[in-house]
């Protein structure tokens, strides 16, 4: 059975970029997507520099991949030993999705990397604006292009043109060729019929065209009619982000917590607060356990914790010890999960982590320090 656990983390939410293949690229690619040049720049996320771990994601309990800057890593006991299986100078990789134990690909800058054989060997293939990628099987994902919803069927050699979808589309993930949810326009949606049609799920809080567009809507899948979200912003106040997670369901999807600096019409009242006042990343482990972790960066040196909801309800909140800044998460269960972040807000050289906890965040262990 296929563990895959994927995070999402602002630090590995990657700007849209020019298309292009970078020489030396092993697999070239054609794709049918716009001009590159309706692909608006977004802010810049890959500014780290090459030391940096920005993803995490295991696809088993013994194998995991982290990645980041201009290196990928790979574990194949659990997390005990980290080994670097590709590095390239400026390459600015920022995420990582490993399908199984042998396949992944790896997005960057400007680079779309992927491995069948466990990161022995890599081929580079075209990157049509991709900012985020998803497979569901070793041949078969879907990836956000630009503004857009594309998908690919061999393997991300090729991309379709673009699906028909609510846009401005930020977060999307299938879990077969029909069952999808997708992140777009501040708002969930999910598909039965591989996305030529999609329901609103999530309307989230009352607001504004405008601002629900500024706004993050990212997602999770955990089986077919499951999944995990958050929608993250507009903006921000008083060192406070808003932020709500959500509980996805076909059958009725609800809100688990909320930032409570903010107001949000429409939400029920007292809902849980937030782990911390800013969004970091969170982890789907399954349709019933989840885990959510915040950053706050007037707390000292800045600091991360970690919430996760098991069973009906969410935890109490744990501090992530030997990182300040989260990027990015992978929980296989309850208990067993890692962070990368780094150590610090103020050092111009700061060291980047894999911390590992056993005990749902009440203890961490460092693993790979850059």
């Amino acid at each position: 059975m296929v563990v895959r656990r994927q995070l999402v983390g602002v630090g590995a939410v990657v700007a849209c970029l020019i298309t292009g293949v970078a020489p030396g690229a092993t697999a070239s690619a054609a794709h049918s997507l716009a001009s590159p040049r309706s692909c608006a720049p977004a802010a810049d996320s890959y500014g780290f520099g090459p030391s940096a771990l920005l993803s995490i994601e295991f696809s088993s309990l013994a194998t995991g991949w982290a990645v980041g800057g201009n290196r990928v890593l790979r574990t194949t006991d659990g997390g005990a030993h980290w080994s670097v299986v590709y590095r390239q100078d400026h390459a600015q990789l920022a995420q990582i999705d490993g399908y199984d134990d042998a396949h992944a690909w790896v997005l960057g800058r400007d680079v779309l990397l992927a491995t069948a054989d466990g990161g022995r060997t890599w081929h580079q293939l075209a990157d049509p604006c991709l900012r985020e990628v998803n497979f569901f099987s070793t041949t078969n994902g879907v990836a956000v292009a630009g503004k857009t919803l594309v998908r690919t069927s061999d393997g991300g050699s090729h991309w379709s043109s673009a699906l028909t979808s609510p846009r401005p589309v930020t977060s999307a993930c299938f879990t077969d060729r029909s069952h999808g949810w997708l992140g777009a326009d501040g708002r969930i949606y999910r598909t039965a019929d591989g996305g030529d049609s999609w329901r609103l799920n999530v309307a989230g809080p009352r607001r504004s065209k405008a601002q629900r567009r500024e706004s993050l809507a990212l997602v999770e899948c955990s089986g077919s009619d499951r999944g995990w979200a958050e929608l993250v912003g507009p903006g921000a106040a008083m060192n406070q982000e808003p932020h709500i997670g959500y509980r996805l369901s076909s059958t009725g999807s609800r809100p688990l917590f909320e930032e409570g600096y903010f107001p949000y019409p429409g939400l029920p009242k007292n809902l849980p607060s937030s782990p911390g006042p800013y969004f970091a990343a969170f982890s789907s482990v399954s349709p019933s356990i989840a885990a959510f972790v915040d950053f706050c960066s007037p707390c000292g040196y800045g600091r991360s914790s970690v919430a996760v909801f098991d069973g009906d309800r969410l935890g109490p909140d744990h501090v992530v010890r030997n990182i300040v800044g989260v990027q990015g998460a992978a929980f296989l269960s309850a208990s067993n999960g890692w962070v990368v972040g780094e150590t610090s807000q103020v050092s111009r050289h700061p060291h980047w982590r894999i911390v590992h906890t056993t005990d749902g965040g009440k203890t961490w262990t460092t693993q790979y320090q850059t």
